[in-house]
């Protein structure tokens, strides 16, 4: 079985790069309590949950 169809079969998607890391970011963002970024931090924050 080649590694997209096995992904698929465990209900997963293949990423590009670009999405991937973005994932891991919102990941590490969410990780990271609010009240503790500063403000450009909470504005960069704010701009990848936009996008």
């Amino acid at each position: 079985m080649n590694d997209e169809r096995r992904l698929a079969v465990f209900g997963f998607k293949q990423m590009t790069a670009s999405e991937l890391l973005t994932t891991q970011l919102h990941e590490l963002i969410d990780q990271i309590q609010i009240h503790d970024l500063t403000e450009d931090e909470q504005a960069l924050a704010a701009w990848f949950d936009e996008a």
